[in-house]
């Protein structure tokens, strides 16, 4: 559905180096790649974790920033991160041992990223599955990566997920480096470590071993002292012959296979067969000094064919080969590409190590049974442009992102949302589909949210202004491009609501049956929209309301209880039918002083419910008496209001109840009891006396029928009614989760007072306006 691809900045953060590019609307890099050392403990060992972070996050922006002034006119508000690190579904950093050789558990990149990219949409993914998206057409495989660290991610695309990874809820899955694949090693480096420990007591006591376990050592102590240079902890896996991984485990997969694992391998083998060593291709490559090898030096002396190095390599590849074996068995996977600087910059003599483990190690038996060399031969695939597959992969799956139907979903029993990604609806024959431009965030919405109304209509929102873009070729009445709005509620059915028990509009295409057309629930707008056009549908229940009110309005004194959204919508009508006298209380002053600041009322015509209420009513109505009293409250409070200012009602006074009843909706009066939210649901209308003989109707009234609807949408519309006064905030639609939370638990965004918030979808990234008053 969506034919507005656009070009997206790219960005590969590597264990050492990271690079920046543009991806183009057809999925291909610019030429405009720029690459430099990423600010890591490789590059920079000796610096804080704090200062390697801070170090990274400004050399991006500064290099997005560059980016945007090198091609000004493509528009670039959306960036995709690929990231070499354990990272969530949120971008918050699990473990980026391998990057900056500590965990760094809790760093929110994308947080910081935003902050200094406000009016951008930006992704960040972990680089595996980055890597992954470059190779979608395959439709289901395993991606290892093998460079400065070691993972793998499943692409499967008959998932329903966003991702088509195979992870948890948090966005982990294939953090398989960090698993020991030699257990042995492990039991075997433990025992020697307790001997010496007792053999040479002292020194144990003064190594980082000691001050990390105590008297009892485990593999973890081994490895993170390691780590951090340990003599006591390097000599007992060097004794062993066990390695060491940048995350602090010892004989996991990243230790044996990595670059800098090999690398590491290499040097200690040159040293224990010091003369075989020296005759290598590898010696000449570094002067005969075994420590000056590195994974440039691997790679050449592997391509020429040096017996040693490829000894080395076939160390190497061996647990690699066994791990691919048992992923492939597990989940049944029958390709399986190799990614990473280091797999494939050794190249073909890398991938010939691999098929010579994979033989040994494969068993035709089980999943593997009836398989033939053909099938091993083409279970593993290089990738030959693996230098570009992070910056490709993460731009397509931006792309792909752009291009699904976001949708924001509550989980059913929870008080949270989240963003989804979902195939776009395909329009049937008697359907239509529109593209929501504008949608409101109504108490009603933050009620469901809480559980405060026990409904779950998963999808939340009905209050929208949308453009369709697809019509089925049975449905009549609507054309793609017409503007539209949509009135929730059923005329024939009570309980039949979008967004209450029908999934509602909080997402991008929102699909309806020719149902909603028969029923006039579709109401059509004029070419150029507006974002004060969601409070139609609100408009159009307050014209519904009074509209029962038959009373002639220059007539009577009008008592609004609520200021709220609803409170001020009703006096905004009221006005215009030219009420005597309207009269606004509320309890909370914030909103009382928003209504005065922005015109709704003058100041003495706004009152604090409390004490003094019902004096100040019988006295600015010269003793008479509010004649019409409009209950527009939220949540709970309307029966105590009424009995708050039941002394102040005029003999033959209606009350109308609009909201405000959700709880206890009993109210006593003169020893009867009457049913307040009945009243309201079933609309009816009811007549009672007071104990001092005044005479008092309730009528009660919810939702609105499509008259209502047109009659609101022409006086806005022609102008008679400015509705954009109402709008405190413009928020970008993955802005609106947050700003779902914090409505429901304190009524603000942003910790600043919020009168009706409207999701722009067209905004990019996480971004609120707060709109002057």
């Amino acid at each position: 559905m969506n034919d507005r691809i656009p070009y997206i900045i790219v960005v590969d953060v590597g264990g050492t180096s990271t690079r920046l590019g543009i991806l183009s609307p057809k999925g291909e890099l610019l030429d405009d790649v720029n690459q430099f050392p990423t600010p890591g403990a490789f590059l920079l060992p000796q610096e804080s974790l704090s200062v390697l972070q801070q170090l990274l996050i400004d050399r991006l922006i500064g290099e997005i920033h560059a980016l945007r002034q090198r091609h000004p006119q493509l528009n670039l508000n959306f960036v995709g991160v690929s990231f070499g690190a354990v990272i969530t579904h949120q971008g918050i950093v699990e473990n980026a041992s391998i990057l900056w050789h500590q965990p760094a558990s809790g760093f929110d990149l994308i947080g910081k990223l935003r902050s200094h990219l406000p009016n951008t949409e930006i992704w960040v993914v972990n680089d595996v599955s980055a890597m992954a998206w470059r190779y979608q057409e395959y439709s289901r495989f395993v991606l290892f990566t093998v460079s400065t660290g070691v993972a793998s991610k499943v692409f499967n695309k008959a998932l329903n997920t966003g991702e088509k990874l195979e992870l948890d809820d948090r966005g982990l899955g294939g953090e398989i480096g960090h698993v020991v694949v030699a257990p042995e090693r492990v039991q075997a480096a433990l025992n020697y470590a307790r001997d010496r420990a007792k053999q040479e007591p002292a020194r144990y006591q003064n190594s980082i071993v000691a001050q990390l376990a105590g008297e009892q050592i485990a593999a973890i102590h081994l490895g993170k002292a390691a780590l951090q240079g340990d003599s006591f902890a390097l000599e007992v896996l060097e004794a062993v012959n066990v390695p060491f991984c940048e995350c602090g485990n010892i004989a996991d997969l990243c230790a044996y296979t990595s670059g800098p694992a090999v690398a590491r391998m290499a040097r200690r083998v040159s040293r224990y067969e010091i003369e075989r060593f020296q005759k290598s291709r590898l010696a000449e490559l570094c002067a005969g000094q075994p420590e000056a090898i590195d994974t440039r030096a691997i790679a050449i002396a592997a391509q020429d064919n040096d017996p040693l190095t490829l000894e080395i390599l076939d160390q190497s590849t061996f647990y690699l080969g066994l791990s691919i074996l048992q992923i492939c068995a597990s989940l049944g996977l029958e390709r399986v590409f190799i990614s990473g600087g280091f797999a494939n910059g050794v190249g073909t003599p890398y991938f010939q190590s691999l098929h010579r483990n994979l033989c040994q190690l494969m068993h035709p038996s089980g999943f593997f049974t009836g398989w033939t060399q053909e099938q091993l031969e083409t279970l593993i695939q290089p990738c030959p442009d693996y230098y570009h597959d992070a910056l490709i992969g993460v731009g397509l799956m931006v792309q792909s992102r752009l291009d699904r139907n976001r949708v924001v979903v509550k989980p059913i029993g929870e008080a949270r949302s989240e963003m989804q990604w979902r195939e776009p609806p395909k329009c049937g024959a008697a359907q239509a589909i529109a593209r929501v431009r504008y949608a409101g965030v109504c108490s009603t919405d933050l009620q469901i949210y809480r559980g405060d109304r026990p409904l779950e209509p998963t999808i939340l929102g009905h209050e929208c202004v949308a453009q369709i873009v697809a019509v089925g070729n049975k449905l009549q009445g609507l054309s793609v491009g017409d503007w539209i709005a949509i009135n929730p509620n059923n005329p024939f059915d009570e309980h039949d609501k979008v967004g209450h028990n029908r999934e509602g509009i909080f997402q991008d295409l929102f699909s309806f049956h020719h149902d909603l057309v028969e029923k006039q629930q579709v109401v059509k707008l004029p070419e150029t929209v507006y974002p004060e056009w969601v409070l139609m549908e609100l408009l159009a229940c307050i014209l519904h309301a009074q509209n029962y009110l038959s009373r002639p309005y220059n007539e009577c004194n009008l008592l609004i209880v609520g200021a709220g959204i609803s409170g001020l919508l009703h006096t905004k009508v009221a006005q215009l039918r030219q009420a005597k006298r309207i009269l606004l209380a509320n309890r909370s002053m914030p909103k009382l002083d928003f209504a005065v600041k922005a015109g709704f009322v003058p100041p003495e015509d706004a009152l604090p419910l409390g004490d003094r209420t019902v004096d100040e009513i019988l006295s600015k109505t010269e003793g008479r008496g509010a004649d019409i009293v409009i209950v527009a409250l939220a949540g709970d409070g309307g029966v105590s209001a009424i009995q708050q200012i039941l002394p102040c009602l005029a003999d033959g006074a209606t009350i109308c109840l609009f909201g405000g009843f959700t709880g206890n909706t009993m109210l006593e009066l003169n020893g009867s009891s009457i049913d307040c939210q009945q009243i309201r649901s079933q609309r009816l209308s009811v007549e009672t006396c007071t104990s001092d003989r005044r005479h008092l109707t309730f009528i009660g009234s919810r939702g609105s029928h499509h008259e209502d609807y047109t009659s609101g949408r022409d006086l806005v519309t022609s102008g008679q009614l400015d509705l954009s006064q109402l709008v405190t905030q413009l928020i970008s639609f993955p802005a609106l989760p947050r700003v779902l939370s914090e409505m429901a638990e304190r009524g603000t965004v942003e910790g600043k007072f919020a009168m009706r918030v409207v999701v722009d979808m067209t905004l990019p990234g996480d971004m609120i306006h707060h709109l002057p008053i």
